[in-house]
């Protein structure tokens, strides 16, 4: 687990990238900007979204893109970790006016279903903080369902999947494990997190639409795949500098 100082850090360096993107367009020359009102409400800037099977290696890429990006990386554990912590939460909400919160608590309760109510509280914590990071944007999201959380149109939903074989291998190398252990563990992780999804999205965790690139490391190596992520957020998003 990361300390409260780690995770803090992390958040203010999104924090300044987003309030850096909010004075650059307040002080472009008017010619080059459309008449605003006096007080416009910040445009959501780009995210990516990795979901992954377990042992396809997905959390390292996620982590090259990042880097080649210069965006900040929010893992299933740093996103964990801040969904527990309100202050944290409250810290990612801070450059958002009444009437942002009120559109963002209306699209957290459209997901919420009745599969939730078990986890309620958590559930809607969660939706709180992946909605907040995606608002503020220049960021990559590392599982927790961030690809059916999010809107569709801001971001980039990438899924990282392998052939099981390969999988396994991985994590007999990573984690020094005999063959059948690691199956076993890349079994468990699978069923954990499919049932969480369910639980979470219901149905919806199940569809296969929801994703905008499908990238199998175990035919493209990582090079290429970071270059197909940053290719396809660019010509869905836009420019990305």
């Amino acid at each position: 687990m990361r300390s409260n100082s780690h995770v803090r850090s992390l958040i203010e360096r999104q924090m300044a990238m987003f309030h850096a993107q909010e004075r650059a367009a307040r002080e472009a020359p008017p010619a080059a900007r459309q008449a605003a009102p006096p007080r416009p409400q910040p445009r959501p800037l780009p995210y990516v979204a990795i979901s992954r099977q377990y042992g396809a290696g997905g959390a390292a890429l996620a982590g090259k893109i990042a880097e080649r990006l210069g965006w900040t990386l929010y893992d299933r554990e740093l996103v964990d970790e801040i969904a527990r912590d309100a202050h944290l939460q409250e810290r990612l909400l801070e450059p958002f006016d009444e009437h942002v919160r009120n559109d963002m608590e209306h699209w957290i309760r459209g997901l919420l279903t009745e599969d939730t109510v078990s986890e309620h509280h958590y559930t809607r914590s969660l939706f709180h903080v992946l909605s907040s990071i995606a608002r503020v944007g220049h960021a990559v999201i590392v599982g927790r369902g961030a690809h059916l959380a999010l809107p569709e149109a801001q971001g980039l939903r990438v899924r990282i999947f392998a052939p099981l074989d390969y999988r396994v291998e991985r994590v007999m190398a990573s984690q020094h494990l005999s063959h059948h252990d690691a199956r076993r563990r890349v079994d468990k992780e699978e069923n954990e997190r499919q049932g969480w999804l369910h639980r979470a999205f219901g149905d919806r965790a199940k569809d296969h639409f929801s994703f905008d690139l499908a990238l199998n490391p175990a035919a493209l190596n990582e090079e290429t795949c970071v270059t197909l992520v940053l290719t396809a957020l660019e010509g869905k998003c836009g420019p990305l500098r």
